[in-house]
């Protein structure tokens, strides 16, 4: 929902040159700030320990708009979240940000290990402009929010890094900027309170709400991102539909997988046979067991193609179904926990078969995962940091097909009814 022609945040070819010597950083600092004092450009040549941590990266992000970033460690992903947040200066280019209500929300939660939780709610509330006869107001709320009971009055130096993102996510909901700038801060908390965060940002989304996000968790920028930058040793590889973005980074890995198996003379890893890329899933796909629409309560059958280089054992399977916007419905496994599963070379394939599918209709989406369970190594996934597979389950044009899109179920539970006439002077007892 844009409410203005002019984007939210404006970055034009932005240049970032830093120092990996601490011996040259001081003095080119120093030299740097005079150039600045003089009213002079910088210069754009890399000076003895120097190396390019950005190179000529824009974007722009719109209201309600969220924007991805993604690439290995190294990237440049961080440094550029912090020159577009004002924490760093670019050697070269622009940023322009036309709203003051920015927050930033990086993996410590920008609060004071020494301070309490409430110390830090108000510190923090305070600094962003909330009045101070709306504090004890808003303090409710946070508190209300982040659901940590009385840690709350200890210091926030006690606190486990998921209670610490907790206490900061529900302070930041409480402000409503105009725009979040999120750096791997997706992820704390446990599942529960994860997913009520999650919910809030979508709302926060729907209503106008920008978001840019910096993430390596793949299922939430294919979730929440309309547009997606893939950054590589700080160039600017693509900038598009978080699908194209997420396919490219994974190819890229794999090259460079391939690349240092050839520098290290194509030598076999001692853990080669838990390789991830010992299997790759093909293809995966859900359908009606009689070939026809997928309905409510229809048999259906679920395939999966797996390619497999060398023999995998001790393997299980996960088949992952949910609804879109991280929501799981259900999951179904084969294999778990004693790893029964044996992957054969060149191709194995499995089939599951559901007798009456429970859902509703609507569309959703298929998730698989090959791993072995005992010792928590994933060979294999398809729909987690990659598009999921979407099906569809229509529904039946009939009187019971229009009650279930009516009432907006979620399940169809297919039961048998049996109706028992009991005569009462039968059931009396003397």
């Amino acid at each position: 929902m844009k409410t203005s022609d002019q984007p939210l945040l404006e970055a034009k070819g932005i240049w970032k040159r830093m120092c990996k010597n601490p011996k040259y950083s001081m003095p080119y600092a120093l030299a740097d700030i005079a150039r600045q004092c003089l009213g002079k450009s910088p210069t754009r040549q890399l000076r003895r320990g120097e190396f390019w941590a950005l190179q000529d990266v824009s974007l722009t992000i719109d209201r309600g708009q969220v924007v991805g970033i993604i690439g290995h460690n190294g990237a440049g992903k961080s440094t550029l979240i912090n020159i577009l947040s004002g924490v760093l200066l670019p050697t070269a280019g622009s940023v322009r940000c036309r709203t003051q209500r920015v927050v930033t929300i990086d993996s410590g939660g920008g609060l004071n290990p020494i301070e309490t939780g409430r110390e830090n709610v108000l510190t923090q509330l305070a600094l962003h402009g909330v009045p101070e006869e709306f504090l004890e107001e808003e303090l409710s709320g946070v508190e209300e929010f982040a659901d940590i009971g009385d840690f709350i009055c200890a210091p926030v130096g006690t606190y486990s890094l998921g209670m610490r993102l907790r206490l900061a996510f529900s302070v930041y909901s409480r402000l409503n900027p105009d725009l979040f700038i999120i750096d791997e801060a997706l992820g704390g908390g446990d599942d529960r309170f994860r997913n009520k965060f999650r919910r809030y940002m979508r709302n926060y989304i729907d209503t106008g709400g920008a978001m840019l996000l910096c993430s390596h968790e793949m299922l939430a920028i294919q979730s929440f991102c309309d547009q997606c930058l893939l950054l590589d040793h700080g160039q600017l590889i693509i900038s598009g539909r978080p699908v194209e973005a997420i396919a490219c980074y994974h190819d890229m890995a794999r090259d460079r997988d391939k690349e240092m198996a050839q520098l290290k003379g194509g030598e076999p890893r001692a853990n080669a046979k838990r390789d991830a890329h010992q299997c790759v899933i093909q293809s995966a796909c859900l359908a009606a067991e009689n070939g026809g629409l997928v309905l409510p309560g229809c048999a259906v059958i679920i395939e999966i193609d797996i390619a497999v280089s060398e023999e995998a054992r001790d393997v299980c399977c996960g088949i992952e179904i949910g609804s879109g916007e991280l929501v799981s419905l259900a999951t179904l496994s084969v294999g778990y926990p004693e790893g029964s599963l044996s992957l054969q070379s060149p191709m194995t394939k499995l089939r599951c078969h559901i007798q009456s599918l429970p859902l509703a209709p609507g569309n959703y989406e298929l998730r698989v995962a090959l791993t072995i369970p005992n010792s928590a190594v994933t060979l294999a996934l398809m729909g987690y940091n990659d598009p999921a597979v979407p099906f569809a389950v229509v529904p039946s044009m009939d009187t019971v097909g229009n009650l279930i899109r009516g009432r907006q179920n979620i399940v169809h539970i297919t039961a048998d009814w049996c109706i028992m006439h009991v005569n009462p002077e039968a059931a009396k007892i003397d």
